[in-house]
């Protein structure tokens, strides 16, 4: 028996340092989560303007644009969750903090990224922001794809010096300019449909008790909260589900109610933005984040001075 499980570990032994070296050398490729996370532990005292959510503020705000001292910790498919346990983390590092802004959009009061196709995404939270999961799958980077995945990665980041970062410096997304941009009508549909949300409820009580919590936490502290729905182009909005829109729109004009420091504007059929101002139906590019960034420049102005 002693020799049986002595051979056994043999076996293992070079499998886990083959195992080990991978997921080393997969974690020390720059990628968006880890350098958000190291900006946030590095600049958290002076950021004034924190922006969080979804790809639709990561690819809609740009921090340059606001005239402050602002930072972009939005990431793809970032749910409300999320955004809690970021803000939560670094809330008693964020000294000079006066004003988060926080996008809800078509479906953000009713989903979470442990949900549907975007799932495997915790782990970047849980390897570079320490978010906690009981799966052990989410705290390894080989666990999450395939191999021939991961080997295309490493060779790319060892021989070409090509890493994951798709963001500025503060955190604003690069990759939607307005020459790449996508096929409306095709895009507005699939997206409609992968948004439009059944069995909403237990998820929308979920939502409405975190962001009542990031409320109460912000005001606390004296912080602001703006609340706002991203622009969509019309080949988006004519695939939504009106009810769904309508009970989040609702929703969301009920909890600025509840709270004195909280403020919602809604983008979403603003005629201000036009055809050139989207990469696809529903998310904006390069000209139309900067559009919408000077909007809401103009609304953090207003309230961080209490106008």
């Amino acid at each position: 028996m002693k020799i049986f499980f002595y051979k056994i570990v043999i076996f293992f032994i070079p499998i886990a340092i083959i195992f080990s070296i991978i997921e080393y050398k997969l974690r020390i490729i720059p990628n968006n989560y880890s350098y958000k996370s190291s900006y946030l532990d590095r600049n958290a005292e002076k950021i004034e303007v924190l922006i969080l959510g979804n790809s639709h503020s990561f690819y809609g705000l740009n921090p340059s644009y606001i005239e402050y001292s602002c930072f972009n910790a939005a990431n793809v498919s970032q749910t409300i969750n999320i955004d809690y346990f970021i803000l939560k983390k670094y809330l008693t590092k964020f000294k000079s903090l006066k004003l988060v802004i926080i996008p809800i959009s078509y479906s953000s009061l009713f989903s979470f990224i442990e949900e549907g196709k975007g799932q495997w995404r915790i782990k970047n939270y849980c390897i570079y922001y320490n978010y906690p999961s009981y799966d052990v799958k989410n705290h390894f980077e080989i666990l999450n794809g395939k191999m021939n995945y991961h080997i295309n990665r490493i060779t790319n980041y060892h021989f070409q010096n090509k890493g994951d970062i798709n963001c500025s410096k503060l955190g604003f997304g690069l990759d939607y300019k307005f020459k790449h941009k996508l096929n409306f009508e095709v895009t507005g549909k699939e997206a409609a449909i992968r948004h439009t949300k059944e069995n909403i409820n237990n998820t929308l009580i979920r939502s409405k008790q975190l962001l009542r919590r990031i409320f109460d936490d912000c005001s606390l502290r004296g912080i602001k909260v703006v609340l706002f729905t991203p622009p969509a182009h019309r080949d988006y909005r004519k695939w939504i589900d009106e009810e769904q829109f309508k009970l989040m729109d609702y929703e969301c004009k009920s909890l600025v109610k509840e709270s004195s420091n909280v403020y919602y504007y809604s983008y979403f059929e603003s005629d201000k933005f036009e055809d050139i101002d989207f990469f696809d139906a529903d998310h904006l590019n390069h000209r139309g984040a900067r559009k919408l960034s000077v909007i809401l420049n103009k609304l953090v102005i207003k309230k961080i001075n209490n106008e």
